[in-house]
């Protein structure tokens, strides 16, 4: 093997990158929303979540093989969308997806290192830790970001252990009436789906390995299956042990850290608190990883005149700019909004954006190769899933829709007004924003 391709990253590696991004926070955060929806179901909530993310990994592969770069999602909503207009508010959203994404890994860390500490979740002090802990990753970011995402992949796969551990040993505790189908909430379950789209996205990661990856034409297809049909596995069973062993009212009652109460009902205090801690550090990793992330989303988005121009300068050779403005409104969402809310919100978010990635799959399919019929499927899935979504925030809680179409007003309000006064970076039709992500990661913040 050559120097370079033994720098290249191995199909385990690109495994880890999306295991990691999707186990981050999902089903430490999520356990207990979706439990309020889908009530026994939840499993199957999680398993109808998969197949959505299994397809839409599908049309992933096959972009970053035809378009390797360091862009994902945003490169392949401009190569696939002729109208500036469309492509520039997609990539707005995706933006202000990764900053609810965020909101949501705070919520968790805050509520499990308040619980570590003896302290209520929804007090001052768990808001604290919340804000700090954006403050504190922020600044992370700045100073040496990637040395916590290095230390991160390698504790991706303990992680992993940790809750497989978890359902094998509780597997012999579960209660068959909590988990059957008597126990589901038909509606409830398919809905909860949609919400519990927002623990896979993660799988994006990996499209930006495209450039990186030994033999990508092998390799990188199986990455997205193994890690998406792996991350499934675990989730569906960590999911089907919780609710059998834990009483329902008690996972919603403790909403971020449900799944440490589940824990706790299977080993006791000891079992609770290695979950807690599992899943500190797991949010940690997140926080810190996708801070830096969506700090390189808004500098080249920036630079390529979809937010403004401000966005795309650096300082000390940094996207200072773009990573204290994404920190600070990290910040706001964190504190204004409940968690069903902002669960509700990111998921809606991305639900959009990978409808539209599918569907430019399909649209490139001479260079994409895709069978456009999974595409397709994949698309419909997750504009499903987004109706859903829909249908529980106008049944449960309408305000939380109006948040969502807020933040799609701004995506395409901040689009309308870079375009017609001019503010943002005059750019071509055929943007490459992967283009200026590859020449910049090296110097990330």
């Amino acid at each position: 093997m050559s120097e370079r391709q033994s720098e290249k990253l191995s199909l385990v590696s690109v495994v880890a990158i999306g295991m990691g991004g999707m186990i981050g926070a999902g089903i430490f955060a999520l356990l207990g929303v979706a439990v309020s929806i889908a009530g026994g179901g939840v499993w199957m909530a999680f398993l109808l979540g998969g197949v959505a993310a299994v397809a839409s990994a599908y049309s992933f592969s096959h972009l970053a093989l035809a378009y390797p770069s360091r862009g994902g999602a945003a490169t392949y909503v401009n190569r696939a969308y002729a109208s500036s207009m469309l492509a520039g508010s997609l990539n707005v959203l995706l933006w202000l997806g990764y900053v609810v994404v965020l909101a949501l890994y705070a919520h968790a860390f805050g509520a499990y290192t308040a619980r570590l500490m003896g302290l209520p979740i929804d007090g001052f002090a768990a808001h604290a830790v919340m804000t700090g802990s954006v403050a504190a990753f922020t600044v992370l970011n700045l100073v040496g970001g990637r040395v916590v995402g290095r230390a991160e992949a390698v504790l991706v796969y303990a992680k992993v252990l940790v809750l497989v551990a978890f359902a094998v040993a509780g597997v012999f505790a579960v209660r068959a009436d909590r988990v059957s189908l008597g126990a589901f909430d038909g509606g409830g379950t398919v809905l909860a789906a949609a919400v519990l789209f927002l623990a896979y996205e993660g799988f994006g990661l990996m499209a930006n390995t495209a450039e990186e990856i030994r033999d990508p034409q092998r390799n990188l297809p199986r990455a997205f299956m193994v890690a998406v049909t792996g991350v499934v596995v675990v989730y569906v069973a960590v999911s089907f042990v919780a609710a059998g062993v834990a009483d329902q009212a008690a996972l919603v009652n403790a909403k971020d850290y449900a799944l440490a109460v589940a824990a706790g009902a299977v080993g006791g205090s000891w079992a609770f608190n290695a979950i807690a801690v599992t899943a500190v550090v797991s949010t940690a990793g997140s926080l810190n990883a996708t801070l830096y992330g969506a700090a390189r989303v808004s500098y080249v988005l920036g630079v390529h005149g979809e937010l403004p121009r401000q966005l795309g300068r650096e300082l000390w050779n940094k996207p200072v700019a773009g990573l204290l403005v994404t920190a600070g409104l990290v910040v706001l969402v964190t504190n204004t909004v409940d968690l069903t809310g902002i669960s509700l919100m990111g998921s809606a978010s991305f639900l959009i954006i990978y409808a539209a990635v599918n569907v430019a799959a399909v649209r490139l399919r001479h260079e994409t190769h895709v069978r456009s019929w999974i595409s397709w499927l994949a698309a419909c899935l997750c504009v499903a899933s987004l109706a859903g979504v829909v249908v529980y925030a106008v049944s449960r809680d309408p305000l939380k829709l109006l948040f969502l179409v807020g933040m799609i007003g701004l995506a395409v309000g901040v689009e309308t007004v870079l375009q017609k006064f001019g503010l943002g970076t005059p750019t071509g039709t055929n943007r490459e924003v992967g283009a200026v992500a590859a020449g910049k990661d090296d110097d990330g913040p």
